[in-house]
């Protein structure tokens, strides 16, 4: 197992043995100076980006959603892997449509505490 921690939830990780990864182009970021972006496509079904400064020092991890990972590979020029992430959102959606609206249940002490029963 290869664990990398998120950078965007500290108390996360993902399991990147296995993963799909694509290749970003060079950017030029005025913070960091050169950069790389990566995009991973877990064995689990998450979608990871990693920007990391080219110069040394700075990396990011942030697990993102497929809409932002199709909106990665138009930007890349993977338009292959782009279509098919569309496509997956839309039967989502056409899924989601068919079913009605969907309730989450929240667990109590995930609400706030003004809502919380005593």
């Amino acid at each position: 197992m290869r664990r990398q921690k998120l950078t965007n939830r500290p108390w996360s990780w993902v399991d990147l043995r296995g993963a799909q990864c694509y290749k970003g182009a060079v950017e030029n970021d005025p913070l960091w100076g050169e950069v790389q972006g990566e995009l991973y496509l877990t064995r689990s079904g998450r979608w990871v980006e990693h920007w990391r400064s080219l110069g040394g020092g700075n990396s990011s991890w942030i697990e993102i959603s497929m809409e932002r990972a199709a909106r990665w590979f138009e930007r890349y020029g993977y338009a292959e892997e782009a279509a098919a992430c569309r496509e997956a959102l839309e039967r989502y959606e056409r899924r989601r449509a068919k079913r009605g609206p969907v309730f989450e249940v929240a667990l109590e002490f995930d609400r706030p505490k003004e809502l919380q029963s005593d």
